[in-house]
């Protein structure tokens, strides 16, 4: 066995430039934990964020934090899987050829029989996500929601459980082309937002819809550029969560403007929900989400893939705001 690998490593935060394809050592599992050899990465935008040291990593570092394949070792103690399982890896370093994780994170979840990797890794941690931002905000059938970068990796499938669960879905996206996308998905309304002028359109919009009235929720990922609209968009006694900042990080929370609706400000994450202590939460929403897409309500949407290779250009197109569904990386 070949004691090496490829990997896109950050060796010193910056732009695309700074990820490198190297020749890396394959990693052993020790106590308590499995490599998984990697079949399908995924990029997402914390990926962006590690590389430029907003979202600060360990120097230097192993890129991408979403992966499909087997287990392909398993270390002493290992209770949890055995060689062959096919999983999810989450947050370990996945643009690479084999991951090493840990069981004691909870961060290797296991795929049902009747998903494909393909669909695993499309609708994987995004879908994860998605469900948790609804369970959240106990979304409701007949609630009016608004989701910014509804046509994202995240945004399209929050889009379709949305509407699996009956509520009225208002999305917001950069262009015409992702605009008939969600269409085909099943969107009920979209408003195409160019620049940041033009946020002014979602809340008339969000106005007319509703009868001035407000969402009931409101799931935004883009952060300083749709803030004040998310914020305006929300009913009395509504629901903003907030899970990203694309544009930029978003201004600190004013209170006595929270207080004046009533609204429930959230800002999860969805490493939380691996904690220890949150298994009974996790197992049971892991199901409920798990059970959903083997039963046919999600329609994966892939922009494109790519190769190791190409991963600084997979940063750059994802950047750029202009893609639609989940860019991946084949191994």
């Amino acid at each position: 066995m070949t004691s090496m690998m490829k990997a896109v490593v950050v060796e010193a935060n910056g732009g695309p430039e700074n990820l490198l394809l190297k020749d890396w050592p394959l990693p052993q599992a020790k106590e308590n934990e499995v490599v998984i050899k990697n079949h399908i990465s995924a990029v997402n935008f914390m990926d962006i964020y590690q590389r430029e040291g907003t979202a600060p990593t360990s120097l230097p570092y192993i890129v991408g934090n979403e992966s499909v394949g087997k287990v392909y070792q398993v270390g002493k103690g290992v209770t949890k899987y055995k060689e062959g399982d096919r999983v999810i890896s989450v947050g370990s370093g996945s643009h690479c050829e084999y991951t090493l994780a840990s069981q004691a994170t909870n961060l290797v979840i296991k795929i049902p029989d009747g998903i494909s990797d393909e669909l695993a890794v499309t609708v994987g941690v995004a879908g994860i996500t998605a469900w948790m931002l609804i369970r959240i905000a106990q979304v409701q059938k007949g609630d009016h929601v608004l989701v910014h970068a509804a046509a994202g990796g995240t945004g399209i499938i929050l889009v379709q459980l949305l509407k699996y669960i009956g509520a009225n879905v208002i999305g917001v996206v950069s262009t015409e082309e992702k605009a008939e996308i969600l269409h085909e998905h099943g969107i009920d309304h979209v408003v195409v937002v160019k620049t940041k002028d033009d946020y002014k359109k979602v809340l008339d919009k969000v106005n007319d819809i509703t009868h001035n009235r407000g969402c009931e929720v409101v799931l935004d990922s883009v952060g300083k550029d749709s803030w004040e609209t998310s914020m305006a968009a929300v009913r009395n006694f509504g629901t903003f969560v907030i899970y990203g900042y694309s544009s930029g990080l978003p201004p600190s929370v004013n209170f006595v403007e929270l207080c004046q609706k009533n609204i429930k400000y959230v800002a999860p994450s969805a490493y939380v929900l691996f904690q220890d202590q949150e298994e009974e939460r996790r197992e049971l929403w892991l199901d409920e989400f798990f059970t959903i897409i083997g039963k046919g309500h999600i329609r994966p949407h892939i922009h494109k893939k790519y190769t190791l290779e190409d991963v600084a250009q997979a940063h750059i197109d994802l950047a750029s705001r202009k893609t639609s569904g989940k860019l991946l990386i084949q191994l």
